[in-house]
């Protein structure tokens, strides 16, 4: 049967109608009910409240456009195994907070030109990193405890971009992520993905609290890092961009980085480039280590 015009126009009204009126669906785990069946109802702008244990992963289809998922600071997504990622988000407009997300290859994971806000999880106890965005996806990063992950705490990668402590550059404070003790780096941008890093707290983890590599770019600013290998590596083109980082009014963006780490502060190899004042973050070893084909610009005095 086709449909005229008419008809698809009031089609259109009505699913306007719908979106408008955002709602909420319940859905209780521990009564047997699933995430995924749920959101079979749910239409843009609508909110999956979620309670209990979920046992089984969770994935946001292209199609499943501007869901908001909320743990409420109790509810948990336990992946069945590390085949693939906990949660899986590929549409866009996603919103993401207040779980616990462990078990997975990755604890959430952004692809294939998906865009998600990540807000107020705690993210951990992954086979490899706790959030990797990629596939030219993107995301904002905030409030969130990622820690004891086996690779990186936080992947952007593959023409991706994030925004990591906050969210816009007129954000009056940052909104800090606690990325402890990974199994590698805190935050690695890779393979021409760009990333804003700024007034996080990166602790104990394995490698450098910040590591750009392949053609990456980020600003860095206003984070505290200790006793990480090192604060902030760089390496095959990549760009660090530190106190002059910010767009905005918010003081946190043009922040210093701090911290003491068991290496160096700033590590770069491989033609990477540094602009920023360094200090003062900086290592046991020493605050600076650059290679023959580094360049630097504006990173002010190096003695402690």
């Amino acid at each position: 049967m086709r449909l005229g015009g008419r008809c698809l126009a009031a089609l259109a009204a009505v699913s306007v109608a719908f979106a408008a009126e955002a709602r909420t669906i319940t859905v209780d785990c521990n009564a047997g009910q699933r995430i995924g069946p749920r959101m079979i109802f749910a239409l843009p702008g609508d909110t999956l409240l979620v309670s209990g244990i979920c046992n089984k992963r969770v994935v946001l289809r292209e199609h499943r456009v501007g869901l908001t998922l909320d743990g409420q600071g109790s509810a948990e997504i336990r992946a069945p195994d590390t085949a693939s990622p906990a949660v899986i988000i590929r549409a866009r407009g996603t919103v993401l907070r207040g779980f616990r997300i462990t078990g997975g290859r990755h604890g959430v994971s952004v692809q294939d030109g998906g865009h998600a806000v990540i807000d107020g999880n705690v993210i951990e106890f992954n086979q490899e990193e706790g959030i990797n965005v990629g596939e030219a996806s993107s995301a904002g990063i905030v409030n969130n405890t990622v820690r004891g992950n086996g690779g990186d705490g936080i992947t952007i990668t593959d023409n991706s971009s994030a925004r990591i402590g906050f969210l816009s550059g007129q954000d009056a404070a940052p909104s800090p992520n606690v990325i402890d003790a990974n199994g590698r780096g805190g935050v690695t941008v890779n393979r021409s993905a760009n990333a804003r890093i700024a007034g996080n707290s990166f602790t104990g983890n394995v490698d450098y609290a910040v590591r750009l590599v392949r053609g990456a770019q980020a600003d860095v600013a206003g984070n505290a890092m200790n006793d990480n290998l090192g604060g902030i590596q760089l390496s095959q083109n990549s760009t660090a961009t530190l106190t002059d980082a910010g767009d905005g009014a918010a003081a946190f963006l043009s922040a210093r980085n701090t911290g003491v780490n068991r290496e160096f502060g700033v590590l770069c190899l491989q033609a990477g480039f540094i602009r920023g004042v360094i200090a003062p973050l900086t290592g046991a070893v020493a605050r600076l280590s650059l290679d023959a084909s580094c360049v630097t610009s504006q990173i002010g005095p190096l003695a402690p």
